[in-house]
């Protein structure tokens, strides 16, 4: 797997794993380790819990290293059209956090393609755009709050705590 900061690290233990199926030789033990293995290193495709949403690779590391820190499962996307695709083959998460302006599918026309389908998870949208009028029409589409761009990691946390249901 890979950390926020890009550091590799390993899912599976192998040389533990390796030893137990050298040392251990009752199926019974074996087959209760691999279960185990099993159940606690599969991703699960229905915990996203927040969908960041933003081109900008470096804001995406950003709120993704903050919320990754404080325990949040995050999954990334590079634009509308890349997080519609990923929330149609998944299960929708708890939280999404859109940028407004990104190419092939901004996140107005994105906020707006979630409600219609019936998605009730609170929308965050992040932008740089500091216009009452931008937040107004996120707000008109269904988003639940707005943070302009050079908000505070303790903002973003604040708002999300606020937002993420129980």
């Amino acid at each position: 797997s890979l950390m926020p900061t890009g550091k590799l690290i390993p899912v599976i233990d192998t040389i533990s794993l390796t030893e137990v199926l050298i040392t251990k030789q009752s199926s019974d033990i074996l087959t209760t380790a691999i279960a185990e293995l099993d159940t606690t290193t599969r991703p699960n495709r229905a915990t996203c819990q927040i969908l960041v949403v933003d081109d900008a690779a470096l804001m995406r590391r950003r709120i993704e290293g903050s919320l990754t820190s404080q325990g949040y499962d995050v999954r990334t996307c590079n634009d509308g059209l890349e997080a519609f695709e990923w929330m149609q083959a998944n299960e929708p998460p708890l939280l999404l956090i859109t940028d407004i302006e990104m190419p092939r599918m901004d996140g107005l026309t994105l906020i707006d393609r979630c409600r219609q389908l019936g998605y009730t998870m609170p929308i965050l949208v992040i932008s740089s755009r500091l216009a009452e009028e931008w937040s107004r029409e996120t707000n008109r589409l269904g988003a639940t709050d707005f943070l302009t761009k050079g908000f505070t990691t303790p903002e973003l946390l604040n708002k999300v705590a606020e937002l993420m249901p129980n």
